[in-house]
């Protein structure tokens, strides 16, 4: 990796300097390049690729990890966002009754969910109102 990194450097300062890099050597044909190369440039890219790809792996399931998943709860009023809500979390978070409009602020709850954090929140139903409230 490092000497292929050296290679793309040096490319961008003197690569009049320096053999061509075109398509059958990146692909590993040319037979003398490859006698010069213990590695073809085509195996450490890929190499590099592999690498990076398996960092970028880690680091997202990283940050899912850390950071977790936010989840809001939408729906018309009424329809049981609350209770759901409540039932998901195993908690009486959320206020719950038969008047449709109960639910004013967003009301939060966390839980995990196979290794990874969520936290619900649950919304005030989506109406018209002529309430300026």
């Amino acid at each position: 990796v490092l000497s292929l990194i050296a290679e793309l450097e040096a490319r961008l300062d003197f690569d009049e300097d320096l053999p061509d890099m075109d398509a059958q050597r990146l692909q590993g044909q040319d037979k003398t390049y490859l006698e010069r190369s213990s590695n073809s440039s085509k195996d450490r890219v890929e190499s590099l690729q592999e690498g990076i790809e398996a960092a970028l792996r880690t680091a997202r399931t990283g940050t899912l990890l850390r950071s977790g998943i936010t989840v809001a709860i939408v729906g018309r009023p009424n329809v049981g966002k609350s209770s759901l809500l409540n039932a998901w979390s195993s908690s009486e978070r959320a206020i719950v009754t038969d008047i449709a409009g109960t639910t004013r602020d967003v009301v939060e709850a966390g839980l995990v969910v196979g290794g990874v954090p969520l936290t619900l929140l649950d919304t005030a139903g989506i109406r018209e109102s002529v309430d300026k409230v």
